[in-house]
């Protein structure tokens, strides 16, 4: 089971005229009571909020590609385990209907299958 957290809207992030925000987030992905994927300032936060442990093997960042048309998206290709043989490529795409932050909805993949919504 995957699950995903991010930190509430107007939480004191910064985005700085781009539409990522530049400090003061984080979005984390927790299998199996461990964070496999972290992105973000707000690391301790993460760990705190979600009570999982830290991964036993660190992902290394490959390549970073952002578009924004329309919806926000973030795509990167990390390898999760400790021997880095296999890369995979990760995609969070959000989007804000109509403005309203209750209506926002977030979706994150790996290596192109839907892993939550």
């Amino acid at each position: 089971m995957m699950r995903k957290r991010s930190q509430p809207q107007g939480s004191g992030r910064r985005f700085n005229g781009v539409p990522e925000p530049i400090c003061g987030y984080y979005v984390a992905l927790v299998s199996g009571e461990e964070v496999v994927l972290l992105v973000g300032d707000f690391k301790k936060e993460a760990y705190k909020r979600t009570r999982a442990r830290t991964s036993l093997d660190d992902a290394a960042m490959v390549s970073k590609r952002d578009n924004v048309l329309g919806k926000n998206f973030f795509s990167t290709r990390a390898r999760f385990d400790g021997r880095g043989k296999r890369e995979h490529e990760i995609v969070v795409e959000n989007s804000i209907s109509g403005g309203c932050e209750e209506e926002a909805e977030m979706w994150i993949s790996i290596d192109g299958g839907d892993s939550c919504e």
